[in-house]
């Protein structure tokens, strides 16, 4: 996510969220273009989104150096927590 525009990315994965909206990789991608914008709550919500979808993603968002920027926030860490000890979320999206 660090080679360009991340608001362009967001428009771009918003769109194929509308198009198909458990896609889980433009999710995760969101999330990680909200990190590294510094909107954490935006970056929580996506990723949770991610998450519920296919819980491959509570892993990689452990790991990748762009979701990093959030990954001392409380929320992160509630989330991720939340996740190990439930195995399944809240879906948010209706």
């Amino acid at each position: 996510m660090r080679l360009g525009d991340d608001s362009e990315a967001i428009d771009s994965f918003n769109r194929a969220l509308e198009i198909n909206p458990d896609y889980a990789d433009a999710d995760y991608n969101t999330a990680a273009c909200y990190a590294l914008q510094g909107e954490v709550e935006l970056a929580l919500d996506n990723l949770q989104q991610a998450i519920e979808v296919n819980s491959k993603y509570k892993d990689y968002a452990e790991t990748d150096l762009d979701v990093e920027e959030i990954s001392a926030d409380e929320g992160f860490q509630e989330l991720i927590e939340s996740y190990c000890s439930r195995k399944t979320l809240p879906r948010l999206r209706g």
